[in-house]
């Protein structure tokens, strides 16, 4: 499953509400209390989920330093 970040719950919220408009669909998921990710499906069907990356446990959260060559 392909996994987008955002740096905080806030971005997560804009990520997901600008990945709507261009066609996304929410997906039916169980969800756990306090889940930091939203999943979404592309135009074909493909699930992906969008991470609040400020709230996903340490062992999972995005290094967008790393990422992006800043480090």
């Amino acid at each position: 499953m392909l996994v987008l970040g955002a740096p905080d719950t806030a971005g997560q919220k804009r990520e997901v509400t600008r990945l709507l408009s261009l066609g996304a669909t929410t997906v039916e998921w169980r969800y756990p209390d306090g889940a930091d990710f939203v999943v979404l499906a592309d135009t074909e069907g493909n699930r992906f989920c969008v991470i609040d990356n400020a709230r996903a446990p340490e062992g999972f959260r995005l290094d967008f330093d790393r990422i992006s060559g800043r480090s």
